[in-house]
C-alpha cells in the first residue's frame, strides 16, 4: 500500500512540476480569443464534462494537478458534510420512531443544505476554471507547435500578346504558416 501511495504522489508531483504551465500561459494568452481548431490538445467540452462529474478531473486531464486537487478535495469535503447531514437526519427519523426526544432536529437538514450548496459552488467554479485553463493551454500549445512550410515551384505559362505568344517563366514561392 505504501508503494502505491508513493507512486501516486510521485506522479502527482511530476505533473505539478512538468505540466503546470497555466500560471505562465495565462500571462501571455487571452482565453476570450480562443476558437476551436483541429489538433487542439485539450477538448474543452470533455474537460468540462469530467469536471461536472467530479470536480478537479478536468484539471488533471489538462496537466494542472495543483489546480485540480483543491477542487477535488473541496468536493469530497462537501460530500462528507452531506453524508453527515443524511446520517443525522436518518438518526432523527429513527429517534422519532422510537419516541426519543431530539434536541437539535434541524441540524441534519442544515448540514445537507450547506453541503449541497458548497458542492454546487465548487463544481461550478471548477467547470468555469477548467474551461479557461484548457483554452489558454491550447493557445500555448499551438504557439509551441507552429510549423512553417516553404515551397518553391517552377513557373512556366504561355502568355498571349497581341501579335505573338511567348512563354513566361519564373519561380513561384509559397510560404504557409500553421
Amino acid at each position: 500500500m505504501k508503494k502505491i501511495l508513493l507512486i501516486l504522489m510521485g506522479i502527482i508531483l511530476w505533473g505539478i512540476t512538468v505540466n503546470a504551465q497555466y500560471r505562465i500561459n495565462k500571462l501571455k494568452y487571452d482565453p476570450t480569443t480562443y476558437e476551436h481548431q483541429a489538433g487542439d490538445r485539450y477538448c474543452v467540452p470533455f474537460v468540462s464534462l469530467t469536471s461536472l462529474i467530479l470536480p478537479g478531473t478536468g484539471h488533471f486531464i489538462c496537466g494542472e494537478f495543483g489546480r485540480g486537487i483543491p477542487f477535488m478535495l473541496g468536493a469530497f469535503v462537501s460530500d462528507g458534510i452531506i453524508a453527515t447531514g443524511l446520517l443525522l437526519k436518518f438518526t432523527d427519523i429513527l429517534n422519532a420512531a422510537f419516541g426519543v426526544e431530539n434536541k437539535n432536529p434541524d441540524i441534519g437538514m442544515t448540514l445537507i443544505t450547506v453541503g449541497a450548496v458548497s458542492y454546487l459552488i465548487i463544481t461550478t467554479w471548477a467547470i468555469l476554471d477548467v474551461i479557461k485553463v484548457a483554452k489558454v493551454n491550447n493557445l500555448a500549445y499551438r504557439d509551441r507547435h507552429k510549423t512553417t512550410s516553404i515551397n518553391l515551384t517552377p513557373y512556366l505559362e504561355p502568355v498571349n500578346l497581341a501579335t505573338s505568344t511567348s512563354m513566361a517563366t519564373g519561380i513561384k514561392l509559397t510560404i504557409t504558416f500553421h
